[in-house]
């Protein structure tokens, strides 16, 4: 299960916004990050991640076109593979 949550915030607060995958009741990976304020040229509003990173979001696309940015960023072996094409067994 995929579960994406954005945390209320009062306006003088960064948007909070965090994706986990759980499997049976267990969370398996996370990511959450918040906004910064900042905007690009092309109107992606820019987003600080747990790990250090940042992603750029069109707010348009929506919170699960955020989510998998999140979650793109997760360093893990064997998803690795699979974005390389490797067949794991």
């Amino acid at each position: 299960m995929l579960t994406v949550a954005v945390r209320e915030h009062d306006e003088d607060e960064p948007e909070e916004f965090t994706a986990e995958i759980n499997i049976n009741g267990n969370c398996l990976f996370a990511r959450s990050c918040h906004n910064t304020g900042e905007t690009n040229d092309e109107g992606e509003h820019k987003y600080c991640v747990d790990d250090g990173s940042t992603v750029w979001h069109d707010q348009r696309d929506g919170a699960v076109a955020l989510a998998i940015k999140l979650l793109e960023t997760i360093d893990c072996p064997k998803v690795n593979a699979v974005r390389r094409g490797e067949n794991q067994q």
